[in-house]
């Protein structure tokens, strides 16, 4: 079942969904890869609510980490953090990866994420530092498909809330490495209740005296439209800035520094809940170099099913091995604003 419906499932979810009439061997035979996924959902999830086989789950959960990989997570992977890291996809059987580390900038240590702690490496003068591997696992749940959903709308949704969550995780792996103690040099973290624009603007001033790059501000709207109200009163405020500031929702050009907004939704339904912190930033040189960060995602996506449902939803654990290493800790800085909240 998984081989079979896995390419329709591909196609469905990228908006190329076939529906045409085509000859096998004289036969004429209709190819409706929307009918397919419909047809799936109905085995998984019967008319008459009886729970699907266990093995039947597996299958369609397989299906659903497998577009969530390829469509969600692949795409995403590079064009989020290869801003502040140096991003590769291996195989599973590749073996350590070994990064480069330039003595001009005295690195003294190599920082690893190793399950739920954290390991320093010395590395002194060496010019080689060896990744090492760890999993990553989030649980996923999700609700039966109701008799008031439509089949291809219920399965976009739940794949792309498979891939989003390997994205947050990652991110927030990567917040936590780099808040770690002694991570950072204590020039590059800023951190504060209430932070001003001239603070944000100081440690902008380090990152660029450090990497000679433009600095970036990576963070959620939140942060940066808090750092524009600050510069609004300014004196340093000029009309083309003014104009941005007060006309746009977080603000990109905060003159000497840049601002990126990370997409961060809401993820209840209240409003109340996002996935990342709104109170944190990362701060990066945009044409730097030498990247701070290096992950390296090693094999694939994969699942495991619960096979019973529990209070009527399906879960299910998904995880990837990964190796995350922080490079060059001069070269970006960490900004959290203990004020900020949604």
């Amino acid at each position: 079942m998984f081989k079979k419906y896995l390419e329709p499932a591909c196609r469905v979810f990228n908006g190329k969904a076939r529906k045409e009439t085509v000859s096998m061997n004289g036969v004429e035979v209709m190819l409706d890869d929307e009918q397919a996924i419909r047809e799936l959902c109905s085995k998984v999830f019967p008319a008459d609510g009886q729970p699907a086989s266990p093995d039947t789950l597996w299958q369609f959960n397989t299906v659903l980490v497998q577009v969530a990989e390829q469509f969600i997570v692949k795409p995403n992977f590079d064009k989020i953090f290869s801003v502040i890291a140096t991003t590769k996809q291996v195989d599973k059987n590749t073996s350590l990866l070994e990064f480069t580390v330039e003595k001009d900038y005295n690195i003294k240590f190599s920082m690893v994420a190793s399950n739920s702690g954290h390991k320093l490496v010395k590395i002194g003068d060496s010019r080689k530092v060896a990744q090492v591997p760890f999993s990553i696992g989030f649980g996923v749940t999700y609700d039966p498909m109701t008799k008031g959903e439509d089949e291809i709308e219920w399965f976009n949704k739940a794949v792309k809330e498979i891939g989003r969550a390997e994205i947050v995780y990652i991110y927030n792996k990567c917040l936590e490495i780099l808040g770690a103690a002694s991570a950072l040099p204590a020039a590059n973290i800023l951190e504060g209740a209430n932070l001003t624009y001239a603070a944000v603007r100081d440690l902008a001033s380090v990152v660029r005296r450090r990497t000679g790059g433009r600095p970036v501000l990576l963070a959620d709207q939140v942060m940066l439209d808090s750092i524009g109200k600050d510069l609004g009163n300014s004196k340093l405020l000029f009309d083309g800035l003014a104009a941005e500031l007060f006309g746009e929702w977080a603000p990109t050009n905060f003159g000497t520094f840049d601002g990126m907004m990370m997409e961060n939704p809401f993820i209840d339904a209240q409003n109340s809940k996002v996935a990342m912190p709104v109170n944190e930033g990362i701060m990066f040189a945009a044409s730097n170099k030498y990247k701070p960060l290096a992950i390296t995602k090693i094999g694939g996506l994969i699942q495991r099913t619960n096979t019973e449902l529990k209070d009527d939803k399906v879960q299910m654990w998904v995880e990837q091995e990964l190796a995350i290493t922080l490079l060059y800790p001069q070269f970006i800085g960490r900004v959290k604003d203990t004020a900020l909240s949604l």
